[in-house]
């Protein structure tokens, strides 16, 4: 892992450098043999989240602070992913046919349609389940929403996301992406899908000149194991916390 010292005129840290990433590796050292042999669509996370790392951080144009957050939030993701493998891969019962799922409500649209909006609406009923922010951020163990004291807890450990922000002086820039996609207890399941390597604000970070990235994105093909993952992740949420009616 390649890392640069970067001066710190902006930031609210007392050192004279921070050390920002400039590179990020991939593995699956820490992935479980149970988990490989049960999930073969972990090769495919793994070559997504190194088809996205290479055209990403080939881009010139990335400050370093956007080149170390973005190495930051890949490998997190993939440390995410591996996390969900293995704990499903140790406990059978997560995917076995007494834990089916209840029939979804999927809401599609375009960007700033207002689907986020009416996705919150719904998430308001009391008898569907729509996924929180926090246990996509750090799944790991699963919290049943009425675990009180695990959640705190789990809220506590995602201070180290807005820290980070606020050394790299960008507290106000995390102030304006709230102010254009507030946030709340629960979010969209897009945040799923980055454990799977795909993130549609990555797509965007590509070079100008390289469309590899918007094409991969724009089709069809070769994406199932997005949502294989996907279904694995709600069949964990759901074997903790189940919703009285449908996941949102």
């Amino acid at each position: 892992m390649q890392e640069s010292n970067i001066s710190l005129e902006n930031t609210k840290l007392n050192e004279n450098t921070l050390v920002l990433r400039i590179n990020v590796a991939f593995a699956e050292d820490d992935l479980s043999d149970e988990a490989k042999k049960q999930f073969d669509f972990h090769h495919e996370i793994l070559r997504t989240f190194r088809f996205f790392a290479e055209h990403v951080l080939s881009n010139k144009q990335l400050s370093p602070v956007g080149r170390h957050l973005a190495c930051t939030a890949l490998e997190q993701n993939h440390i995410n992913a591996k996390l969900v493998l293995n704990y499903v891969a140790s406990h059978p019962e997560i995917t076995s046919p007494m834990n089916a799922l209840p029939h979804p409500l999927v809401l599609c649209g375009l960007p700033r349609s207002g689907t986020t909006l009416l996705y919150n609406l719904l998430a308001c009923d009391l008898n569907c389940r729509a996924p929180l922010y926090s246990e996509m951020a750090q799944p790991i163990p699963p919290l049943a929403r009425s675990d009180n004291m695990g959640q705190v807890q789990r809220n506590n450990a995602l201070q180290g996301f807005r820290e980070m922000f606020a050394n790299l002086g960008l507290g106000d820039c995390l102030q304006n992406m709230r102010a254009s996609h507030p946030q709340y207890a629960i979010e969209e399941d897009q945040y799923i899908f980055h454990h799977a390597g795909y993130s549609w604000s990555h797509v965007l970070l590509s070079p100008p000149d390289d469309n590899e990235l918007l094409h991969w994105s724009s089709t069809d093909i070769n994406k199932s194991f997005i949502y294989d993952y996907h279904k694995t992740f709600i069949q964990m949420l759901n074997s903790i916390d189940a919703p009285n009616s449908h996941w949102l």
